[in-house]
């Protein structure tokens, strides 16, 4: 977990300006050890940034990229939208399920894998494609994501 001082460094880096919201929560997100926007994170954002809770959350939960429950140590993001699901991508979903034996929304009990569905990546070009990090990965098989979950 962070310590204050730490969310209020990173509030800092960005000058506590609200248009650099997004990039808070992502950075102190991705400094968290679950991987989550706790609540205690939240407060110390709305206290020094003077943005209501309930706005926070209005964008954590917006967004996809972010999550305020554990997440594991690898997010995989397996792209929802219309071309990639043309293109099996629920074909991969139920494979990484399997493979993984967690649904969508879960984590694996080592901690190791969450699985979340998202909206477009911009990679319809090589759908279906998924995103762990920041990398994004596509025209996947079941071979391909064997390869890229070793």
């Amino acid at each position: 977990m962070l310590q204050e001082s730490e969310v209020l460094n990173i509030l800092s880096k960005y000058n506590n300006q609200r248009q650099n919201i997004l990039f808070i929560l992502k950075e102190i997100q991705n400094n968290d050890e679950d991987k989550e926007i706790k609540e205690e994170y939240c407060k110390i954002i709305s206290r020094e940034m003077d943005i209501t809770l309930a706005k926070i959350y209005e964008i954590i939960t917006f967004y996809s990229m972010f999550s305020n429950n554990k997440q594991g140590k690898y997010v995989i993001e397996i792209c929802g939208s219309g071309p990639c699901y043309v293109s099996k991508s629920k074909e991969i979903v139920d494979y990484l399920e399997e493979k993984l034996e967690i649904k969508i929304g879960q984590t694996t009990t080592d901690n190791m894998f969450t699985l979340k569905l998202t909206s477009c990546m911009g990679s319809c070009d090589i759908s279906p494609a998924m995103r762990i990090g920041e990398k994004v990965y596509g025209n996947l098989t079941r071979k391909k994501v064997d390869e890229i979950i070793e």
